[in-house]
């Protein structure tokens, strides 16, 4: 009796990201807590504050994301690097599909999936 009611509170939770198509809605999500904004360019990298740089994804991604930033600021140290960003999208959606970041110089390159 218990498992019916976690898989309607699961699909309850679930939310359609291709049918995120605009800040607005984006917004909303994130006060109800199913995204998280965050910057595609990382602020810490230099990153503008922007809406350009604006980036909605749901909190598993956040956490993810900020992981990978950090190994990456601990892994610059003395050496001067920089770093593109491809986000990939689906449809109309504001929310990527993927994020890709890429070292220079090397072949650091990590990509990280969003949904």
């Amino acid at each position: 009796m218990i498992v019916p009611i976690v898989l309607t509170q699961a699909a309850n939770d679930a939310i359609d990201l291709a049918a995120v198509t605009s800040r607005a809605k984006a917004r909303v999500l994130a006060m109800r807590g199913k995204l998280v904004q965050t910057w595609l360019f990382p602020r810490d990298f230099g990153g503008p504050p922007d809406r350009a740089n604006e980036l909605f994804v749901p909190p598993d991604a956040a956490r993810r994301i900020e992981a990978l930033i950090f190994r990456l600021l601990a892994q610059q140290g003395d050496t001067r690097r920089t770093m593109t960003v491809h986000p990939a999208y689906r449809g109309d959606s504001i929310v990527p599909t993927s994020i890709t970041y890429s070292i220079h110089p090397g072949i650091d390159r990590v990509t990280i999936p969003v949904w």
